[in-house]
């Protein structure tokens, strides 16, 4: 009976022992969860927020915050921005312009324009079987000493052929040449999100070929002038 007992009470402490064990690790893993927040709150408070700025040359206006431990580390950082943002004009929301933080003074980070793109779902929508899409790529040096490479996106409400595709492109090209000729960089920037760029281009093609849409689909800058 005594031994019993014995034995009993031994299976009671064991159990008692492995229940505390278990409460221990608990309490461990909810102290190094808590710690885990509180240091993660704690790098958020530490951040600084930089308010980011378009380039001068289309409004320098504020188009974003960004959070860095030190306000320098935002520079080389890039943002997408949707055009309307920057022109007022919500028909040309398919259209993304994209910013490079370049310089920062206090806590404002100026950018620079780096690339443009239309959205492919735009693209997708109006090419269709019994038309023709045309694209072109230019690489165009301004007079301030900014490259980009330019790409050109059109679609003719019919089929064209071969040939008369080979001459649209053509066409596109001596227009691109002819717009963008003695332009620099900012002033072919704020023609392009003004669209008067499209529509020189595009007059010239119609006098050949009718145009169902006609767009730049994408820029991207190869190397920015110094000054």
């Amino acid at each position: 009976m005594v031994s019993l007992k014995c034995r009993t009470f031994e299976s009671w402490l064991y159990l008692k022992s492995i229940d505390l064990e278990l409460c221990d690790v608990s309490a461990r893993r909810r102290s190094k969860s808590k710690r885990k927040v509180l240091s993660s709150t704690d790098k958020w408070k530490n951040k600084v927020w930089v308010e980011l700025k378009a380039p001068m040359y289309i409004g320098d206006q504020v188009i974003g915050h960004t959070p860095a431990a030190e306000p320098e580390m935002a520079i080389g950082r890039t943002v997408k921005v949707q055009q309307p943002k920057l022109t007022g004009n919500f028909k040309d929301f398919q259209k993304i312009v994209t910013l490079k933080v370049s310089e920062v003074n206090g806590t404002i980070g100026q950018t620079d324009f780096i690339g443009y793109e239309l959205s492919r779902e735009n693209m997708r929508s109006v090419v269709r079987n019994h038309r023709s899409r045309i694209d072109g790529i230019y690489n165009i040096k301004f007079t301030d000493d900014t490259r980009i490479r330019m790409t050109v996106f059109c679609v003719t409400p019919i089929r064209a052929k071969t040939s008369e595709k080979k001459v649209i492109r053509k066409i596109i090209s001596e227009a691109v040449d002819e717009a963008v000729r003695d332009l620099t960089f900012p002033a072919f920037v704020n023609k392009v999100l003004d669209g008067s760029i499209v529509e020189q281009v595009k007059e010239k093609v119609v006098d050949y070929f009718p145009v169902k849409t006609l767009e730049i689909s994408k820029i991207k800058v190869l190397r920015l002038s110094k000054n």
